[in-house]
């Protein structure tokens, strides 16, 4: 099986962990159309109010101005 490596950038945010934080943060990506293949939310150990959130990739440049919009 062949594996083939690229290289990509993450957009990465902190957010409040709670209900709906991911929704709200993903909801300027999709109206602009973002096909993204990775997100990966995880909490911050020691700080249980946050949280880290990542996304991939942000190619096109309505996308990198939604991204940027909701914080990334």
């Amino acid at each position: 099986m062949a594996v083939r490596i690229r290289k990509l950038t993450l957009w990465r945010t902190r957010v409040e962990h709670r209900p709906g934080a991911l929704a709200d943060l993903l909801d300027p990506l999709a109206a602009a159309g973002a096909d993204l293949s990775i997100v990966m939310g995880y909490r911050l150990p020691g700080e249980k109010s946050k949280a880290v959130v990542e996304v991939a990739p942000v190619t096109s440049r309505r996308t990198a101005d939604a991204a940027a919009r909701a914080g990334m």
